[in-house]
């Protein structure tokens, strides 16, 4: 009776992330592309509204991709695990480097890029519950950092970039430390997430401003939306450890 309800509770999460990709991707391509010779190439018509389309269609596909890894077991694989951090790395690599103009390639790229992300939520270790709370919390800080970046954007210098990567650094460094030799100290990891989610919000208000400066000769709505999604899923994280202490 249990694995019937998990099946089909698991099937309603596909089924509504797949028709949310269906519907997403067919706006975003709307918007953002034009058809060139019987090829798709992107527009700049509406560059603000495209990229955050194609932010909101990462996270779509990453929530199908988690109930797919979910439905087939995946359950705190070790090696899945490395496996993933060291693909998202390579990745990124080639998605950064692969010109805008390889528009299929770029996307199958970029769904790689996705799933090797999802994989390394671990979601069949999240806590629904705790989850569903730090969702909200996190949509709600994205969208008041957005809403603020685009309203206040001369308060926002771009040189708190440089500074904001060095704090990243030293807190990489302290989780590493902390996780060998203080690991049962819960009120070192409370600190390192309440710091974690000020840098990236920070991050979310230079990255959005960003977004203005797109290349209108040359758009790229993937590249634009790497930091943004990285952003989020950092403030996802972090929040989520803070509830789930």
């Amino acid at each position: 009776m249990e694995f019937q309800e998990y099946t089909e509770k698991n099937i309603s999460h596909k089924l509504i992330s797949g028709i949310c990709f269906i519907i997403v991707m067919c706006v975003a391509l709307k918007i953002t592309t034009n058809i060139s010779n019987g090829k798709l190439t992107w527009n700049c018509e509406n560059p603000i509204l495209g990229s955050y389309l194609y932010l909101l269609l990462g996270f779509v596909v990453m929530y199908f991709f988690s109930s797919i890894i979910v439905e087939n077991g995946y359950d705190n694989n070790t090696i899945a695990f490395i496996a993933s951090i060291i693909m998202v790395f390579v990745l990124t690599f080639f998605l950064i480097t692969m010109p805008p103009q390889n528009f299929a390639s770029k996307h199958i790229l970029w769904f790689a890029y996705l799933f090797c992300l999802s994989m390394m939520l671990i979601p069949s270790q999240l806590n629904q519950n705790t989850v569903i709370k730090t969702l909200v919390i996190s949509v709600g800080i994205f969208l008041t950092l957005s809403v603020f970046a685009n309203l206040f954007k001369d308060f926002i210098p771009m040189s708190w970039e440089r500074q904001l990567i060095y704090v990243l650094i030293g807190i990489i460094i302290v989780s590493i430390i902390s996780a060998v030799f203080y690991s049962n100290s819960k009120m070192i990891f409370t600190y390192i997430s309440i710091i974690s989610i000020i840098v990236f919000g920070l991050f979310i208000l230079i990255d959005t401003r960003k977004l203005e400066m797109i290349d209108c000769n040359n758009p790229d709505y993937i590249n634009n939306t790497i930091n943004l999604l990285l952003d989020s899923i950092n403030i996802f994280v972090n929040v989520y450890s803070l509830n789930n202490n």
